[in-house]
């Protein structure tokens, strides 16, 4: 008996909660579980339109990180590939210059700095003496023809060594022309070579002297030939000579139609280097002569290397490697 009631007393050890209290803590619980859900549903609307890698990458943690993959992506372009797409250009504003120093250096010094198919023939005559007047025209051609095939093969073998695509390749090739131009335009500006061939000064020892002028200028025409082909516009723009620009324009079955880049890249090819000649001319004619020629043709050139090391446009990585980097 004892035993029973024992088991059917209740346990004063632990009080009995009241109803109200018990509805009122099952109401928090309901209240609390639909606040949950709400938040969950506007969470997933808020990923919906805006991703939560983004606030990952807005974060104060990733902020430095990418300022600094911003100033390494500053130094990949200062040294990396550039397009070259628009290389043209810059190839264009050569044969103006092409233009203005052959146009020179024929009329004073009879003799070709860019244009080594008119040094060829001249190289010809003076194996028989001709012309009389210009006793070092062998000479004066042969220092030309060589000079430039020398600027030529080491700016196509350089440029690959060093990747010819990279900008720094690209300026130091295009600065060390308006070097070359300025160099000889200092010696002719210092008077340690005449102006003109013989034909003006009769001394057979100025004449000879013309020879020192001719290796930079000649040497930077190899280097611009060889830029034209390695940019990849060797067929388009030569830059050094019309001959192949005349006859791919008159091969040119589209010469005609509307839109045709390659013809329009020849055409202002010609009309360019026809209106280097034609400047070039006239400041022989009524300005101060050769030198002012030459040092043009150098300030052009120095505001192309600077223009093209600037502004090339660097080739575009991956996005994604933008954000990882």
């Amino acid at each position: 008996m004892s035993s029973a009631s024992a088991i059917m007393a209740p346990d004063i050890s632990r009080p009995l909660s009241p109803r109200g209290e018990s509805s009122a803590t099952s109401g928090n619980l309901a209240g609390s579980s639909a606040a949950e859900q709400a938040t969950k549903s506007f969470q997933a609307v808020s990923e919906r339109y805006d991703p939560p890698h983004l606030h990952h990458q807005s974060s104060p943690e990733l902020g430095s990180t990418n300022r600094g993959a911003m100033g390494i992506l500053a130094r990949k372009r200062l040294l990396g590939a550039v397009k070259t797409n628009h290389g043209d250009l810059c190839l264009l504003a050569y044969c103006f210059v092409t233009g203005m120093l052959d146009c020179a250096s024929f009329n004073n010094w009879g003799v070709f700095v860019a244009m080594q198919t008119g040094n060829t023939v001249i190289l010809c005559l003076a194996t028989t003496g001709l012309p009389a007047s210009q006793p070092w025209s062998y000479a004066t051609t042969l220092v030309s023809l060589v000079s430039f095939f020398i600027g030529a093969i080491l700016t196509t073998h350089v440029s690959r060594w060093a990747g010819a695509s990279l900008r720094p390749t690209i300026f130091v090739n295009f600065l060390l022309q308006a070097l070359m131009i300025a160099l000889s335009a200092a010696i002719v500006t210092a008077g340690l070579i005449p102006y003109s061939n013989n034909e003006h000064h009769p001394s057979v020892e100025a004449d000879r002297r013309i020879i020192g002028g001719l290796p930079p200028l000649a040497f930077q025409s190899g280097m611009q030939i060889a830029s034209s082909r390695l940019l990849g516009f060797g067929t388009e723009i030569p830059v050094n000579v019309l001959t192949s620009t005349y006859a791919a324009l008159a091969a040119d079955p589209k010469l005609l139609a509307r839109d045709n880049r390659p013809r329009d890249r020849r055409v202002a090819a010609v009309v360019l280097l026809a209106s280097g000649a034609l400047c070039s001319a006239w400041i022989m004619e009524n300005g101060p002569g050769i030198v002012l020629v030459l040092w043009l043709g150098a300030g052009i050139k120095l505001a192309v290397a600077i223009i093209a090391g600037l502004w090339m446009q660097p080739v575009k990585e991956d996005a994604q490697d933008l954000i990882t980097a």
